[in-house]
């Protein structure tokens, strides 16, 4: 009976594990956009280039239409950072930025090796309020464009 039980339960749970998929698309490019939502994604992947030039920080931007675990991404998150970011050149940290667009937010996550007074969700929350307006009026450009900059300052 306790095989019958533990083989149900395999049969149940198996096309679940099979069928999940990432949490955060494959970040190949500074930029992914899977929803289309932002307008000039070259110009953002372009100023996120001349970011990464200047800082020597990698900033990988990512939209998504939601998050759905988010304790989960940010267990993973550093992992992924630094996959992501092994291929480059020359950089001396990497930080996520995963902007949300159907309730507009922004979580943000360093690979530790960026230099902050503060932790990855207070400099993501200070990022978020100044941000925060230009997402809500679906201005994303403009969002993710001051979010570069205030991380920059």
């Amino acid at each position: 009976m306790k095989k019958f039980i533990i083989l149900l339960s395999l049969l149940i749970l198996l096309p679940l594990t099979a069928a999940s998929k990432p949490l955060i698309p494959i970040m190949k490019t500074l930029f992914t956009d899977v929803t289309g939502t932002v307008p000039d994604a070259e110009e953002i992947a372009h100023k996120a280039e001349l970011f990464r030039q200047q800082t020597g920080i990698a900033p990988f931007i990512v939209v998504l239409p939601d998050i759905n675990n988010e304790a989960s991404l940010r267990q993973n998150g550093k992992a992924m950072l630094a996959h992501a970011s092994s291929s480059l050149s020359d950089v001396k940290g990497s930080v996520l930025l995963l902007f949300t667009t159907r309730e507009p937010r922004l979580i943000m996550i360093t690979n530790g090796q960026v230099e902050s007074g503060l932790d990855d969700k207070h400099l993501g929350l200070l990022i978020e309020n100044h941000t925060l307006a230009y997402l809500n009026a679906d201005l994303w450009y403009q969002g993710i464009n001051n979010a570069l900059a205030v991380l920059q300052a």
